[in-house]
């Protein structure tokens, strides 16, 4: 038994190090998102330069890593234990900031995973120590222990040259992408020796994260105790589908799934009331209600609700400075920064209006004060949000008090993704972004919405959510199909505007070659620089630009013979070719017969006493010049025809004008434009590529990403990042 036992741990930390380096891989593919996403979040010039520079050093050396960390992992167990350090040892490395944190931040995420997996790892202890004849065993002597694996991490990275921030990031996606790979597998090896006789008696399970500790337990910002560190552990940014690095089998690695809703709400929740008691151990002693006892849940969610209902409340809310986009029913809204911002401070009023309606001698129940922090949270961060439309943002800040008791009422219309209320929300954000057009603002979703948010106004208990989210799909699909046919219209006519150009290009080309060799009367070459080339014109159209159509090389015989025997001087050949040509022409230019009938009657006079025009020669230095202007073009041309169409841009057409949201439609492979339409399918702008790119370098054009995840999960995300910051430097100060 205890050769097959063996035999079991020894299969089993193979396969343990071949998913941990997968999950070092995933991390690896999704590292560059993430601090891309921090350095685009931050507002420091320098801390973004720092992130940046970060990613590009990770990224470069991705193989280098990987291989490290896998070697890493294959020496984990041949080395002799580390001493742990003496108490108070470990003070001496407070002398080196930096590695104090590292040694902090890497102990946090070994003890995190110990708290996770406690029953675990005590059934493995008792299974290896029986199998080792009794001898006592600690979680540091059992294979791939946490800690040996976060030293493994510690080693890969150490020649690195990073910032002690982006390490901590590192840190943090280690714990989600490889560490929690480890719970699974202490399961997996419990199982087979139990499977296989050892101390099967042992029970054991993986035990769930607790999601409604308290962190109060310790002081803010303190990390000696695991579990508590484990509540506040930060997830910088929303995360992508893990992706196996060049060469790796595909089969192997796993997709990493996004946090739900219910997590990242769990999160915010856990955030949230870690701030308010920082926040309420960091006040002067007098100002602590420290005496007050929190009311009983029925009665906090009663005395919330009566504040809410309050008449103060309500006279606040129909104070609001935005409270036109309520009625107003014109077609374009002009909304500011600056009433953006009295907005946003109307709303911080009703939440310290509703404070001081309850009173000193009343504190709320966690579950209320959560509710309306987190509600007056998401109305910032969407007031705050760039991608959304300023009067979208506007109308939907009426929602703030009605969601306040929604949220009260039920608190899970925050983190349940179905939760009729936070559905209509969600789509609301979600397609207002895409259908509210600040210049069309009736022929849009707007009005849809304004129906919406006074029907919810009115009566937020018993309005019917579900319906409304149906209008507003039902609205939005229309409008979906509307732009389908404006956009192939808008299309269609820039493309027939380009077979036009082509066409004449064409024609205007042949028509040159024809003339160049022959000095020939003026008449002769206005006739065919102008009715010929039409015709010409015309006729490559019908011929799709197609110039050896049967067609097109019998009118250029017949303009071959005209030509040369003007040139000859031969007059009945050449009115006989005339009149060739005239048949060909008058059928597809019949409003044409008089012009040609003046020519062909004026024809001998032309040849026999009009002065003749020698061709002109090229123009050399012109010519000298083309290639040099072409090479010139290339870089910007390349740059712009490599943009995909159906990529969405936020155009500022002037400074002093809001952002408007346009689509690149097609881009002309001939002439080298750039097609944008609006919103509605409608053309919006046309740019070469040499002022597409300028407009690029300059930001009045920047591409934007409708992300999958919806508004507002994106949102709520946001707000989980901003929470983490603002713990961590208040934990700092």
């Amino acid at each position: 038994m205890e050769q097959a036992a063996d035999r079991i741990l020894a299969d089993w930390q193979t396969d343990t190090r071949q998913q941990l380096c997968e999950g070092f891989a995933a991390l690896l593919e999704n590292v560059g998102t993430t601090l891309v996403d921090f350095a685009a979040k931050t507002e420091s010039l320098a801390l973004q330069t720092n992130f940046f520079d970060a990613q590009q050093i990770l990224e470069r050396e991705r193989a280098r890593l990987l291989k490290d960390f896998c070697e890493q992992l294959e020496l984990a167990g041949s080395r002799p234990p580390e001493a742990k350090p003496l108490v108070g040892g470990e003070t001496l490395s407070l002398l080196e900031r930096d590695d104090y944190e590292r040694s902090v931040a890497l102990g946090t995420i070994a003890g995190n995973c110990v708290q996770r997996n406690q029953q675990n790892f005590h059934a493995l202890s008792q299974r290896v120590s029986a199998l080792s004849g009794g001898r006592r065993c600690e979680i540091d002597d059992l294979p791939l222990h946490p800690r040996e694996i976060t030293a493994c991490l510690e080693k890969t990275i150490s020649d690195l040259d990073i910032s002690s921030k982006v390490r901590l990031v590192l840190f943090t996606l280690f714990d989600r992408y490889v560490m929690r790979r480890l719970d699974t597998a202490l399961s997996s090896i419990n199982e087979q020796l139990a499977e296989a006789g050892v101390l099967p008696t042992i029970r054991y399970q993986v035990r769930k994260p607790t999601t409604a500790t308290s962190p109060s337990s310790t002081a803010p910002g303190s990390s000696a105790n695991p579990s508590s560190a484990q509540e506040t552990e930060a997830t910088p940014a929303p995360y992508s589908q893990a992706r196996p690095p060049p060469g790796a089998p595909q089969e192997r690695f796993a997709q990493e799934d996004a946090p739900t809703a219910e997590e990242t709400m769990d999160a915010i929740t856990r955030l949230v009331t870690a701030r308010r008691e920082q926040q309420a151990f960091s006040q002067p002693r007098g100002r602590v209600q420290s005496g007050v006892p929190p009311l009983p849940p029925e009665e906090s969610r009663r005395e919330a609700l009566a504040a809410l209902g309050s008449e103060p409340i309500a006279r606040e809310a129909a104070e609001s400075p935005a409270l036109s986009v309520l009625t107003d029913q014109d077609n374009k809204i002009v909304i500011d920064r600056e009433l953006l911002f009295r907005v946003r401070n109307t709303l911080k009023k009703q939440r310290a209006l509703i404070n001081s309606l309850l009173g000193n001698n009343k504190v709320l129940n966690d579950r209320e004060q959560n509710a309306i922090e987190v509600v007056g949270m998401l109305f910032e961060a969407m007031l705050d949000d760039q991608t959304l439309p300023d009067q979208l943002k506007a109308l939907l800040s009426h929602l703030h008090t009605p969601y306040l008791k929604i949220a009260i009422r039920d608190p899970r219309s925050l983190s349940d993704t179905d939760h009729p209320a936070r559905d209509l929300l969600g789509r609301m954000l979600q397609l207002g972004m895409r259908w509210v057009d600040p210049e069309r603002l009736r022929s849009g979703l707007y009005p849809t919405l304004q129906h919406c948010v006074r029907e919810i106004i009115d009566s937020p208990e018993t309005v019917d959510f579900a319906a409304l989210a149906e209008q507003v799909e039902t609205k939005a699909a229309q409008l979906g199909q509307a732009q389908k046919v404006s956009e192939k219209r808008a299309l269609d006519a820039e493309k027939g505007r380009t077979m036009l150009s082509r066409a004449r290009e064409t024609a205007e080309s042949a028509t040159r070659a024809l003339l160049e060799s022959h000095a020939l009367p003026a008449p002769v070459r206005i006739f065919f620089q102008t009715v010929f080339t039409d015709y010409m014109s015309l006729l490559l159209l019908r011929n799709e630009l197609n110039p050896n159509d049967p067609k097109c090389l019998e009118a250029l015989n017949a303009a071959v013979r005209l030509i040369e025997s003007v040139d000859r001087s031969d007059v009945p050949t050449a009115q006989q070719a005339g009149e060739s040509l005239k048949q060909l022409i008058e059928v597809l230019l019949p409003h044409y017969q008089n012009k040609i009938d003046m020519f062909l009657e004026h024809l001998e006079h032309t040849i026999t006493s009009a002065e003749r025009e020698q061709p002109s020669a090229p123009e050399m230095e012109h010519a000298a010049e083309a290639p040099a202007a072409a090479e010139q073009d290339k870089e910007p041309i390349a740059r712009a025809m490599e943009v995909a169409p159906g990529t969405w841009f936020m155009l500022q057409e002037r400074p002093d004008e809001q952002a408007l949201m346009v689509k690149l439609l097609w881009s002309n492979p001939h002439t080298h434009h750039l097609l944008f339409v609006d919103q509605h399918g409608l053309k919006r702008a046309h740019l070469s590529a040499q002022e597409f790119v300028q407009h690029l370098d300059s930001g009045s054009l920047e591409p934007i990403e409708i992300q999958s995840e919806g508004v507002l999960a994106r949102l709520f995300s946001a707000i989980k990042r901003r929470l983490e910051s603002s713990l961590a430097k208040e934990t700092e100060s």
